[in-house]
């Protein structure tokens, strides 16, 4: 969708809950122009009366504390990583989560994140990842 569409919806459907509930942007990645914050940009510009509380993302990428960074600065708004996680071996994600999460609870633009990926296996015990999820939450 386009940002400008989504500028028109939001007033439309969103805006009558101001003041009622937290109003969190659509959710963008980290996707390069026009996606991610360009897409945010172009949509922040064209709903410039709109009640945006939040700015909510998702981001799997290794340039992870750069990006949010920017982008917080760029629309000025607290983020909500709705999605993020680590790639490559277990011990390479339990690494990016060990390092990440602290960065996260100590950031003050962060308002909200959820973690990705497999915490639990089949039988619903804590799989290697997630025990580190648990540990370093």
């Amino acid at each position: 969708m386009s940002p400008k569409w989504a500028a028109e919806q939001w007033v439309t459907n969103m805006e009558p809950f101001h003041g009622k509930a937290a109003l969190i942007s659509p959710a963008i990645t980290n996707g390069g122009a026009p996606m991610g914050a360009t897409w945010m940009g172009e949509f922040l510009g064209n709903c410039t009366t709109c009640h945006v509380s939040a700015v909510a993302c998702r981001q799997n990428i290794d340039y992870f504390t750069n990006y949010l960074t920017d982008l917080a600065k760029s629309t000025g708004k607290p983020l909500w990583l709705t999605e993020f996680m680590g790639s490559g071996t277990v011990a390479e994600q339990q690494t990016f989560l060990e390092t990440v999460i602290p960065w996260l609870e100590k950031s003050p633009f962060i308002e909200r994140y959820a973690a990705f990926g497999t915490f639990i296996d089949s039988t619903g015990a804590l799989t290697a990842l997630g025990t580190t999820y648990k540990n370093t939450v």
